[in-house]
């Protein structure tokens, strides 16, 4: 029997409710003598023994049965209804059974019987041992009822749903106030209901299977379930179950926690992480994350397969610059610390470089490009991203262009004709060294930035004209101009050009090919000034023929005159007749000059019907009476532009051209008309022209015609099928290029036996309707009272002239040449209103005099004149205001001029 409890001295206290002295020493002696070492506190009252009670923590009662004033069951009542558990054993002289098992009944825990004190320590000893036992199962007790509440604040007050389930049935026990809430069921519905009642039908079977496996005592079962709950609603659980026994029962304890929308956040951070990785897959840059040690996190598939890797098992977690940066393109260590990639991270700024290279686990190296930076999670670093390519390719293409640049630029640079690029604005942008020293700068420096209409181009208009062109081809064509070098000298230059892209396909600009055609060209006007010069021998015999018809009526109306001096209307006639045959004269001398003349080409607007109908008086004595002409020309036919001089010579050279090709005689069609041509309309032989309107110019002849190879290389240079020596092959090619200058085009038609035409299409200008011609009576010139010094070495020509001016009103000064002239001007008194010049005089020529006179009276207008095909204005003439007459000219012509120069601003003082 284990001791029984003692106070903090190790002592027995026990408090004795005895009335008589001398018991109470005997009980104390019996327990000293027993070995329990007691405390007692003897009392022979109910106040006292009440009092003792409440002051002190007794272990043991000792009462007797009876007492004077109170009794033992008394004590034990009193104890009882006080709380206190305290053991008690009734210690009496005389007990019956009855009475003794009624006291056991009411809570005593023993009785001893005063002649068997020797009993007393061992009831004591059980008494305490009883109470000591009580004690601890009364504390159990109150654990477990503690326990238990606790359990029942848990299972109801927890948060997520939980159950009680009896393994057997399967019934619901016990369902907490979650489970209530969460799945819709009151808690009568829910005891009414087993666990398979809120399973879907498609887990039923996996459930009753997880029920039936066994399950050992404290083993906690943890599972992903679906449930449904009241409203029909699926959802995932995760089950957390355990055995118990509830009440009697073995039961199942759940918890079950909702991990729908977990599983749906899951579920959607996964398909999300999917998208990233099959984003990130398939961009064609490799991209790959470090960790702030500079470890592999992540990459995509690009990344593993420029690196060289077959999985991103192989880099993960590794430190990255020692992979795949740890050596620099040219063999020396890449030290950590430099590492662009890390010090993104550390320093948290973006990093890109383009000349480093990267390292395969093979060890080959590739170059890169690649782009580093911080990864940053709500302000913090928290790693990095690196993007990249592997430019290897680019590299390569670089080198190919470098050399192929250097290839080109070579090209370019030692091309022997000019080659430049003009933008939109017409400014240079880039010009090589041919082009350089064809304009005379030192430098291409020089040279670009210039504007080409102003700087280059003699005539801004030609630049708008060539860049047109190059516009409506597409592609090269070919345009011949004049152009100033840096010391202002004119050089003449064929042109080849097209449009340039910039980047986005736009038009940038025009680039152009330059050839110094200066040489050429004028071997070129020396051919042609031959060709003309073998046209006028030609025509000097049919010319003169015409000349001496001409004399013959002049000399005899002369003489008419002579001897009818007093009839006025035979000599108003007669006199009339010399002048229609010395006009007549003056028209074929005119056209003779013009046609022989050398000339730089002067674009005008051209009627064509007039230059064919002035050349038809001259074309017959060119081909000869075998040949017939017919002129065909067409009503209100359209202007072109385009220099009259080389027209005409288009027109001799064909009509030459058609003559040699009818040697038996024939016919000669020059025919003119207005033609409309777009895409459907053009004729297919013309290839590109733009569509528009155009002015046809056509000869054609009944001659011996040409076959299919002949005329694709007639407007070859020097290509002949006359015999040797009597042709060039180069009057087709100069009518070709005549037409190409003038922007047109021309194309023929022939078969063998069938004759040829030629036609020439010219663009069609718009120009404001000319005012009717007035009538000879209405171009009577007008007079004047100015002073007019006529200057002219040909006596005849200057008396003729002065009377002439003088019957007008003009006072007339007179000089025969320039010195004189010049004498009349420093010592003439009065005002001198216009100067009348010849231009060849001996000594002083027309425009030096003039020069010298300005400077004398800055007022003086100034008309030359000249008999002289190759003596027209010059810049000279143009820069001093001068207007020109080429003669023979009418003197109703020259006092019309007079008139108009007088009235002009300059003469006024405006």
């Amino acid at each position: 029997m284990n001791e029984p409890s003692a106070n903090q001295k190790g002592r027995v206290r026990i408090l004795l409710l005895e009335a008589n002295r001398a018991d109470a020493e005997l009980c104390i002696h019996k327990l000293t003598s027993a070995g329990l070492a007691t405390e007692v506190d003897v009392v022979n009252s109910s106040e006292q023994f009440i009092e003792k009670a409440l002051a002190n923590p007794y272990d043991i009662v000792l009462s007797d049965y009876r007492l004077p004033s109170w009794s033992g069951m008394e004590a034990l009542r009193w104890l009882r209804s006080s709380g206190r558990d305290i053991p008690l054993v009734l210690v009496s002289g005389t007990l019956g059974d009855e009475l003794a098992i009624e006291c056991i009944k009411e809570g005593a825990n023993d009785y001893v019987l005063k002649d068997s004190l020797d009993r007393l320590p061992v009831a004591v000893r059980r008494a305490l041992e009883e109470g000591r036992l009580r004690q601890e199962r009364d504390r159990a007790e109150q654990e477990l009822r503690k326990s238990e509440e606790q359990y029942r604040l848990l299972f109801y007050s927890n948060p997520h749903p939980m159950w009680v389930f009896d393994s057997e049935t399967l019934r619901f026990l016990a369902v907490n106030h979650a489970a209530i809430r969460h799945y819709g069921y009151s808690l009568r519905e829910f005891l009414s209901m087993t666990v398979k009642d809120i399973r879907p039908a498609e887990e039923l079977e996996r459930f009753v299977k997880s029920v039936d496996r066994r399950v050992d005592p404290g083993e906690t079962y943890n599972a992903l379930w679906k449930h449904r709950k009241r409203d029909s609603t699926v959802i995932d659980v995760e089950i957390s179950s355990q055995p118990i026994v509830f009440g009697s029962v073995n039961a199942q304890l759940v918890l079950a926690r909702d991990v729908t929308a977990q599983r749906r956040a899951d579920a959607e951070l996964r398909d999300s992480k999917e998208q990233l990785q099959l984003l990130l897959d398939s961009t064609p840059e490799g991209i790959f994350g470090i960790d702030l040690q500079g470890k592999y996190s992540f990459s995509n598939a690009a990344s593993l397969r420029i690196l060289g890797y077959d999985s991103a098992d192989a880099l993960q977690g590794k430190n990255v610059h020692a992979l795949v940066h740890h050596t620099k393109a040219d063999g020396s260590p890449y030290p950590e610390e430099e590492c662009p990639v890390l010090r993104s991270m550390r320093q948290g700024v973006p990093f890109q470089l383009a000349d480093e290279v990267f390292w395969r686990p093979d060890g080959t190296c590739f170059p890169v490009e690649y782009w580093s930076y911080p990864l940053l999670h709500e302000g913090q670093v928290v790693g990095g991203v690196v993007t990249f390519f592997d430019i290897s390719r680019r590299k390569q293409t670089e080198e190919l262009r470098r050399r192929s640049e250097e290839q080109y630029r070579s090209i370019i640079d030692g091309a022997p004709y000019g080659i430049f690029r003009v933008d939109k604005e017409g400014r240079v942008i880039m010009a090589n060294p041919a082009f350089v020293a064809m304009l005379g700068y030192e430098n291409r420096e020089r040279v670009v930035g210039r504007n080409a209409v102003t700087d280059i181009f003699l005539d801004s208009a030609e630049y708008n004209h060539a860049i047109s062109g190059f516009e409506l081809a597409g592609t090269s064509t070919r345009y011949e101009t004049k152009w100033k070098r840096n010391d202002e000298t004119a050089i003449t230059v064929r042109l080849a050009g097209r449009q340039f892209m910039d980047e986005r396909g736009q038009p940038a600009g025009f680039e152009v090919f330059v050839e110094d055609t200066t040489e050429g060209w004028l071997l070129q006007k020396q051919f042609e000034h031959a060709q003309r010069m073998e046209a006028v021998g030609r025509l000097a015999g049919g010319i003169a023929h015409d000349f001496n018809n001409l004399l013959m009526i002049i000399s005899s109306y002369a003489q008419l005159l002579e001897e009818s001096p007093h009839d006025p209307a035979r000599v108003m006639q007669y006199a009339g007749q010399v002048r229609d045959s010395a006009s007549r004269a003056g028209s074929v001398v005119r056209q003779l000059l013009a046609f022989s003349r050398d000339q730089v080409m002067e674009p005008t607007t051209l009627d064509l019907n007039y230059v064919a109908a002035d050349l038809g008086k001259m074309l017959p004595r060119l081909l000869g009476e075998d040949i017939e002409l017919v002129t065909t020309l067409g009503t209100n036919l359209g202007k072109v532009r385009a220099d009259r001089g080389q027209i005409e010579q288009v027109i001799m050279n064909l009509a030459v051209n058609a003559r040699d090709a009818m040697p038996k005689g024939g016919h000669l069609t020059v025919e003119t008309k207005n033609v409309e041509l777009d895409t459907r309309s053009s004729p297919g032989h013309l290839g590109d022209v733009p569509p528009g309107n155009y002015v046809m110019l056509a000869v054609s002849d009944t001659g011996i015609g040409m076959d299919a190879e002949t005329q694709a290389n007639i407007f070859e240079p020097f290509f002949t099928t006359k015999e040797s020596g009597k042709g060039t092959g180069l009057g087709l090619a100069t009518v070709y290029r005549i037409v190409k200058q003038s922007r047109g085009f021309i194309w023929v038609d022939s078969e063998l036996n069938k004759g040829s035409t030629f036609k020439i299409y010219l663009p069609r200008i718009d120009v404001p309707k000319a005012a009717e011609p007035v009538s000879r009576s209405a171009q009577i010139a007008p007079g004047g009272t100015e002073t007019i010094l006529l200057v002219e070495d040909e006596l005849a020509l200057r008396v003729v002239s002065r009377v002439y001016l003088e019957s007008k009103g003009y006072a007339i000064l007179e000089a025969g040449n320039a010195t004189e002239a010049l004498k009349v001007c420093k010592n003439y008194q009065r005002d001198i209103d216009v100067l009348i010049t010849d231009m060849v005089m001996p000594g002083m020529g027309g425009i030096e005099l003039a020069k010298a006179a300005l400077e004398v009276r800055p007022q003086l207008s100034i008309i030359l004149v000249s008999g002289y095909a190759d003596r027209t204005p010059t810049d000279d003439a143009t820069a001093i205001g001068a207007s020109f007459l080429q003669k023979p000219f009418s003197l109703d012509a020259l006092a019309r001029l007079v008139r108009t120069r007088i009235e002009e601003p300059r003469y006024r003082g405006v």
